[in-house]
This record gives structure tokens, C-alpha cells and sequence, in this order.
């Protein structure tokens, strides 16, 4: 009997640390950058005009401070922002991370939930 309350403890136990774990992830964050449009990259082997077509291209933010780049959710509230320079309010979605073409060759995108934005003056 006290082995399985000492196993139900632990389970316990180990499921509140992962619920602690996850809601750390979600304490909203701020990032200051540029919405630009980039489409995701071709997968291996295939032509680079199938990466340009569909719906694989995403309104993104550069951030200015280190390069990164975020794919923007949701996209349809970003569009007015398309070439402005921006600070952005939100939380990382836990989805996997995107590939994106930029000119720079290919990098991962995580993907910010976005809760406000706030166009910078003067862009």
C-alpha cells in the first residue's frame, strides 16, 4: 500500500513540475523588429518555385537586436504592419519550429502568439 501512495506522490509530483514548466513558457515576452513577408524553404529535393506557391508564405518579424526570425500568429492582424518596425507583445507557441527561406540561406522560425503590437514612431 505505501509503495503505490509513494508512486501516486511522485506522479503527482512530477505532473505538477511539468505543468509549472509549461506556464513559464507562457509569461508573455516582448520582441522589437521588422514584419516582412518570407516563405517557408523548399524541402529537400524538391524545385525552389514549390516553396513559393500556396500558403507557405508567412508574415514574419526580424527582430533587430539578433536576426531572429518568428512566424506572426495570427497572420490576418499583421498584414497592416507589413514593412513597419514593430514592437510585439505575446507568448512562443510550444508548435515546431518552420523552415524559412531568407537571404541568408535557411533558418528556424518559432512561432510568437501575438498579443499586441505597437508600430514604432517614425516607421
Amino acid at each position: 500500500m505505501s509503495k503505490r501512495l509513494c508512486a501516486v506522490f511522485a506522479v503527482i509530483l512530477f505532473a505538477g513540475a511539468l505543468n509549472y514548466a509549461a506556464a513559464a513558457n507562457d509569461k508573455p515576452q516582448t520582441w522589437k523588429g521588422v514584419v516582412t513577408m518570407l516563405c517557408a524553404a523548399a524541402p529537400a529535393g524538391a524545385s525552389s518555385a514549390a516553396s513559393t506557391t500556396g500558403d507557405t508564405c508567412r508574415l514574419t518579424l526580424v527582430t533587430s537586436s539578433d536576426k531572429k526570425v518568428y512566424v506572426l500568429d495570427p497572420q490576418a492582424r499583421m498584414t497592416k504592419y507589413a514593412t513597419k518596425t514593430v514592437t510585439i507583445t505575446g507568448t512562443l507557441s510550444g508548435a515546431a519550429k518552420i523552415k524559412m527561406a531568407t537571404n541568408n540561406g535557411v533558418v528556424e522560425a518559432s512561432t510568437i502568439q501575438v498579443a499586441s503590437v505597437t508600430p514604432t514612431s517614425g516607421s
